[in-house]
């Protein structure tokens, strides 16, 4: 069962996508010790921390950072057979004080909107929270209320087929849609092919800034990038 620490750290609110590609990278390399900046050197620093979180809550590190055996278990069965069944239970061992008496054939939105709340979070981070868990929920192949979908909801859950790339090309994506409080998700972006999107947030968290660059960048192209932005900005010292 979930220890009383874990269920004290805030739910996943990173895209899952994003945790995912994270999980293939590494499968890809290596399961390092402990997860720490230098093994996220393309994250921002919120989304490290996001990262974070999201394996605390999952179980899959320790308050340190320190990589335990059940992360390296379920890397492994990344892209296997044993993905969906070991993904399940790390799902419903760490939601499980969440989904506890939730009506999962017809409970609605609020309801569940509801528990999340009850964990402390509000806002953005709350929606983004339960599209989270709705994309994992489903999966683990779960059948649950349609009325969480509620208001476009659904919108950035894995409802259709994607395309297998790989975990380089996935890595810091970020999911293309944005939603108000009620759940609200609208196509406003369209990333082109062979592109990344980085939605950065801005001091105070009040606004995020948003980038649209090549996946393949070499590090005199990103000094160029920021040099142009510091100069657009004035801020060059």
């Amino acid at each position: 069962m979930t220890s009383p620490e874990t269920r004290a750290v805030t739910p996943p609110y990173l895209p899952y996508k994003t945790f995912t590609a994270f999980l293939d990278e590494l499968k890809e390399t290596a399961v390092p010790q402990q997860i720490d900046p230098s093994v996220m050197p393309r994250f921002s620093g919120t989304m490290r921390t996001q990262m974070r979180t999201a394996l605390r809550f999952l179980g899959l590190i320790e308050d340190d950072g320190k990589v335990n055996a059940k992360m390296r278990a379920l890397v492994e069965a990344r892209g296997t057979e044993r993905w969906k069944e070991m993904f399940s239970a790390t799902f419903f061992d760490a939601y499980g004080e969440i989904l506890a008496n939730l009506d999962m054939k017809g409970g609605t939105l609020h309801q569940l909107k509801e528990r999340f709340r009850a964990t402390g979070v509000e806002g953005s981070v709350l929606i983004k929270a339960v599209r989270f868990f709705l994309s994992a929920i489903e999966e683990t192949g779960t059948k649950f209320s349609p009325h969480f979908l509620v208001r476009g909801l659904s919108k950035g859950v894995a409802s259709k087929p994607r395309q297998k790339s790989s975990a380089k090309s996935r890595r810091n994506e970020e999911p293309e849609e944005e939603g108000d409080e009620e759940g609200v998700a609208e196509e406003k972006v369209v990333t082109p092919a062979n592109f990344q999107r980085f939605s950065l947030p801005m001091k105070g968290e009040t606004s995020e800034a948003l980038m649209i660059l090549p996946q393949e960048m070499t590090k005199s192209q990103w000094d160029m990038l920021n040099n142009y932005i510091r100069m657009y900005y004035g801020f060059a010292e």
